[in-house]
């Protein structure tokens, strides 16, 4: 098993519900189980209107079968930066692995030497820090999102010794 990276460009609908409360609803009890619609609707719309030297990619995660969060990234002629998220509130190492793997495959597909990583999962963060990886910045309100320059060599260096 491993972790999967789904374009949302091929999401069925499921995928799409699994996909918004992922990313938006998560933390809350009850939510308008339409939204989704809206929100696919507006997605894909960012999408057709991305300038063409913008690319914007967005992946829902899945492990044996199951949603397990969301993956992002963006790309300019010079960057390509990350943004993550999780139901998982302490991350499996198999699941930080594989998601670092996928994060390698983007990086050298789109030949890039680093990405910018964002998360607010505390674990993720915790995780990356005993790794080494370069700490760019840390917010100290209640979002506790940290900001990681993740470069290949960092990336090729961890998936070795995995």
């Amino acid at each position: 098993m491993e972790v999967k990276a789904i374009s949302i460009q091929l999401l069925d609908d499921k995928g799409w519900e699994e996909y918004f409360y992922l990313s938006n609803c998560k933390n809350q009890e009850n939510y308008d189980s339409n939204e989704w619609l809206k929100f696919k609707k507006d997605r894909l719309e960012q999408y057709e209107q991305a300038p063409a030297d913008f690319k914007m990619n967005e992946f829902l995660l899945t492990y044996d079968g199951e949603a397990i969060g969301w993956l992002s990234y963006t790309s300019g002629n010079k960057y390509i930066s990350f943004i993550f998220d999780t139901k998982f509130e302490e991350i499996p190492d198999i699941i930080i692995k594989d998601l670092l793997g996928k994060v390698f495959e983007f990086i050298v597909n789109i030949r890039k030497e680093a990405a910018f990583f964002w998360s607010k999962n505390s674990s993720m963060s915790i995780k990356l820090k005993v790794l080494g990886a370069e700490l760019i910045e840390e917010s100290k309100d209640e979002e506790n999102i940290c900001q990681f320059n993740l470069t290949k060599e960092f990336l090729k260096n961890y998936l070795r010794k995995r």
